[in-house]
């Protein structure tokens, strides 16, 4: 018998008809056990290791022809998060920049955002881009594909305390590789600080320790409310206020937590709440990053928001009353400008793309022009396929448009 084993795969007896693969413990794919038989021979799963299955078959035959297997069966991947579609992007497969769903995001400043993955454990009421329960396809960015377009891009940086923010559009910590891709990118020259977005549902000490272990130096806490059962209104799960107590008092000042609440008209008015704990634990600025809701068209949206001049009045009252400041600015993080992307096309042209992955919803495709990544809308997956596209977007080097 010939054994192959693999890193990042285990094999589960499925059914009758087909095995279960899982790829990086939360996706998986399905293989056809005839087809495995017609086309390399007759197998078996390892009982102690399901990463290893041996093949009846010549050495060089079996690991051919059954990478092969995985190869389409990657083509075909499901998030365990809620059982949805999932793109693996991995090099050559599409360009990083170009999107806000995936990769890597340049607005013009010493932070590079990061977006690894999408799909998320939570659905919350307020969510800006329809997280969690939707019927979108999801995106997974190979690690190593993202480091080294990171790496490339802080190579054109002027600044010399360079931040990367993992944001992505869900919750990065579902991300399979998330203390590798911290470790890794914190290795990077000019990288001083890497700051993560994130519900916290599911911290725990071990998590913490691997995050500071990793490299991480900021959490950006979206904690909305300082009531348990508000909390579980609007997200439908809750982090519990004496959990996160005990998470900071574990971290011994090794890893910041910053709350970074949404203010919702009618929903969350209680923002001194927050403040308050803030003070309690914090000992660094900023103290808490409050954040105005606002609509958004592929957004869920259950109120309307509030201006910033109503909602910065409110911040201001906040101030006075507790000596601290709410109304936050580029220059509290340590943001300076640093513009060095250049566009290589401009709102209102017409250009020539490649279709290259579908876009998370149905009527979307993402496409390739000069190094960036497209979202055309209105448009049928046909992989390869070259079409024309007006694009309608080009601020901060994501564009978008209809196909012409």
């Amino acid at each position: 018998m010939t054994k192959l084993e693999y890193e990042n795969l285990k094999f589960v007896d499925f059914d009758d008809k087909r095995i279960k693969v899982m790829f990086k413990q939360k996706y998986y794919f399905f293989l056809n056990k005839e087809e495995l038989i017609q086309r390399i021979g007759k197998f078996e799963i390892d009982k102690k290791n399901y990463s290893i299955i041996n093949f009846n078959a010549p050495l060089k035959r079996s690991q051919i022809r059954f990478d092969s297997f995985i190869d389409r069966g990657l083509d075909d991947l499901y998030n365990s998060n809620k059982d949805k579609q999932t793109i693996y992007i991995y090099e050559d497969c599409v360009p990083l920049i170009g999107t806000n769903e995936f990769g890597i995001v340049d607005r013009n400043t010493s932070v590079i955002e990061i977006k690894p993955s999408t799909g998320c454990n939570l659905a919350c009421l307020f969510c800006s881009v329809e997280e969690g329960v939707n019927d979108k396809i999801d995106y997974l960015v190979e690690p190593n594909y993202l480091v080294s377009e990171v790496r490339k891009l802080v190579k054109l940086k002027q600044s010399e305390s360079i931040e990367i923010n993992i944001g992505p559009q869900g919750e990065p910590l579902l991300y399979p590789d998330l203390f590798y891709l911290i470790k890794e990118l914190k290795q990077i020259d000019r990288i001083k600080v890497i700051s993560m977005n994130t519900n916290g549902r599911l911290l725990t000490n071990d998590f913490v320790d691997n995050l500071i272990d990793a490299g991480l130096d900021r959490i950006n806490l979206s904690v909305h409310s300082a009531d348990e059962k508000k909390q579980k209104e609007l997200s439908g799960s809750a982090l519990p206020l004496e959990k996160l107590k005990k998470l900071i008092a574990h971290s011994n000042d090794k890893l910041d937590f910053l709350l970074a609440p949404v203010y919702i008209p009618t929903l969350n008015e209680d923002m001194e709440s927050l403040v308050i704990f803030a003070k309690e634990y914090k000992k660094n600025t900023p103290l808490i990053g409050i954040q105005n809701f606002l609509n958004y068209k592929g957004g869920r949206n259950p109120v309307k928001q509030k201006s910033f001049s109503e909602f910065y009045d409110m911040l201001h009252g906040l101030e006075l009353k507790h000596n601290v400041k709410l109304k936050l600015s580029k220059d509290d993080f340590k943001i300076v400008e640093d513009k060095v992307l250049v566009k290589p096309f401009k709102k209102g042209e017409v250009i020539d793309a490649v279709i290259r992955i579908p876009g998370r919803r149905a009527t979307k495709v993402i496409a390739e022009a000069q190094n960036r990544a497209i979202t055309v809308y209105d448009c049928k997956f046909v992989k390869d396929k070259k079409i024309r596209v007006k694009l309608t977007r080009d601020k901060h080097n994501i564009f978008s448009g209809g196909k012409v």
